[in-house]
Parts: structure tokens; sequence; C-alpha cells
């Protein structure tokens, strides 16, 4: 089909090249394509497909950010930053170097079973040939990729929190049998997150994240020197939940305006709370005021404000997280700019 490069801009941090080409015969979805030789000789490629973005969907994105195909590559930058540093070391494969793909879906339109079509799409009419999946899915489209991974007989790695919801017996279901999942645990990524905070901070914890992530932020923060001044635990709820309270949320945002605190590591559930937290400095006037480090996608402040109180205004998300900076560190495809990325457009 028709094949035309995706231009980079200022705020890549990849040094590759993404093309895009066009299905035609029994091909059913576009394919991206990722190349990085990075000086090396590459007479040999290992190449690693990429599922969908989640964030490439028409329920949040408008325009024609996604008929432009540059959504697809953008949500990809942090892979392709890694493509980049492993092709540049002297101490690979000789002369082999890995590559990049992805399918052009509008990841809210299939199924979830229909995301097994895709991956086959890809391996069976697609070249290069595929040696690996990556994806950060939910978890009907995980359980689906995971199945037709295995029937292809590739490695599948989903990095996502819903790798977890995979059933996977002992010994391991051969429906699954080449699925793997990525360690989340955050604890790796404080103390760049707490680099980027000043000396005082705050945090802000659900009853959940309290428990399991409480103990090794405190510990990264008395190893850095640095003092929480303002600290809470808010119920665990999702945003939808209209028999929700958002009081202490409330709260925590008066007793940083009192306290003259204005530095915040948000290491809440990031669909719950992020769109709470942002439609509440807004509304009291101080979202210019506070700035945000959160440990998850800070892209959620954004897409889903639609299901708080600030919905009649869905571009309350955008002003802001950007009015600030807000940045979000997550072990996923987002990290390294691709969140930034989609999040600007």
């Amino acid at each position: 089909g028709e094949l035309k490069e995706i231009p980079r801009t200022e705020y890549h941090l990849s040094r590759g090249v993404w093309t895009y080409e066009e299905p035609e015969g029994v091909q059913k979805y576009g394919q991206y394509h990722y190349v990085s030789p990075m000086g090396r000789t590459c007479s040999r490629n290992l190449t690693i497909h990429a599922m969908p973005p989640w964030p490439c969907s028409s329920l949040y994105i408008q325009g024609g950010y996604l008929e432009t195909h540059r959504c697809n590559p953008d949500a990809h930058e942090g892979a392709a930053v890694l493509i980049d540093t492993f092709n540049a070391r002297q101490d690979g494969l000789a002369n082999t170097c890995l590559q990049l793909t992805s399918s052009d879906v509008d990841y809210d339109k299939p199924t979830s079973q229909g995301f097994a079509e895709i991956l086959f799409d890809a391996a069976k009419n697609w070249l290069p040939r595929k040696q690996g999946v990556i994806s950060a899915f939910h978890a009907g489209p995980a359980a689906a990729t995971a199945r037709a991974a295995t029937i292809l007989g590739v490695p599948y790695v989903e990095s996502y929190q819903s790798a977890g919801q995979i059933f996977l017996s002992d010994p391991p279901d051969p429906a699954v049998a080449t699925f793997f999942r990525t360690k989340t645990d955050v604890s790796w990524t404080l103390p760049g997150a707490l680099s980027l905070l000043p000396q005082n901070f705050a945090v802000l914890m659900d009853s959940t994240s309290a428990v399991s992530a409480g103990p090794a932020i405190d510990a990264a923060a008395s190893k850095q020197g640095r003092v929480i001044s303002v600290r809470d635990i808010v119920p665990e709820w999702t945003a939808d939940d209209e028999t929700r309270t958002d009081g202490p949320i409330e709260r925590f945002i008066d007793t940083l305006v009192h306290q003259k605190v204005r530095h915040v590591l948000l290491a809440t559930m990031p669909g719950n709370i992020y769109p709470v937290f942002a439609c509440k400095l807004y509304r009291k006037g101080v979202h210019k005021h506070i700035h945000v480090v959160a440990l998850g996608p800070a892209v959620y402040a954004t897409l889903y404000i639609r299901k708080t109180e600030c919905r009649d205004n869905p571009k309350i998300g955008s002003i802001v997280t950007h009015a600030t900076g807000w940045v979000g560190l997550w072990p996923l495809q987002h990290f390294l700019g691709g969140e930034d990325l989609v999040l600007n457009q």
C-alpha cells in the first residue's frame, strides 16, 4: 500500500524514522514501522510488534490527530527511545538491530476478541516477521492477545496493571503459554520522581496505595532527606461512582493552600483520583499554583475529566495539567515522553 513517513518534531527524543503503510489485499489494518539503525549495519532485524495503544481512541482523541497517523508513534515514543538505546550499544548482537511495528486501530472500536484478529493480521499478512509482542492493555484485549500470541508461538509481554487479571494456572494454562507480565511495582521510579520535587512536598494516597506504596515513598524520601509536609489518604473509588465523596480531596487541597505547599506527589489509582483532583484544583482557582508529579499516567486527568463535575468543559483537564506542567511516571509505554506527546498533540 501507500507508504508515508511520519514527521518528527522538536519534542521527540527518539532518533529513528516512523513510516505508515496503508493495507491492501488481505491486509486488514495499516502498519506503522519504526527503524532506528543508530549507525549500525542492520543485516538482521528483530521486530517487536506493539499492539495499538489505548490512548489512541476516538473516545478520547478529537480532531485529525488519529487520521494523520501521529497518535500511535507518539504513544510509542518510550519504546522507540529504548530501541534507540539498544541499537546504539556496542555490546549487542553483531549487525542485528531491534525495530518496532504497530497496527493502525482505533482502540475502542474492536471487541476484546478483535485484538486477537489484529495480531493475526500483523503476523500473517505483513512483513517484517514479528519475533515478539508487547502491549499496555485492559484485561479483555490482553487475554485475547495472549491466546493469539500462543497460537503464533511468539512471546508476549503485557505491561499494564491488568496483566494480573489474566488467569495463569499452575501448571500454566497452555492457552497463554507465551505470556509474560512485567513488574508493575513503581518503587524503582521513586528516586527519579522525588528528584522532580522540592525539599518539602505533599503526598496524596488512596486506601490501597497507602499500604502498597506508602512505605516505599517514606523510605525514598528519608534517603534523599526530603520532608513530606502534608500527607492524606482518601477512599478508593472510581471517578464515575455517583456515591463517592469528594470532601477528603477538597480538604487536602485546602490544607495545601493553608500551609503554602505547592508540590504534590499523587500516589493513587490514576483513573479514579486524577480527574477529580484536577477538577477540584480548577474549581478552587488554584490550578496555576499546584504542581503535580504523578506515579501514573497524568493523561488520565484529561481523558476522564468528563466523569467529574467539570464535565461541561472537557478542556479543563488540559488546562489544569498544562498550567504547572503535570508529570506522569509509570513503567508502561507512556514512559519517556509518549504520554506527554499524546496529551499535548
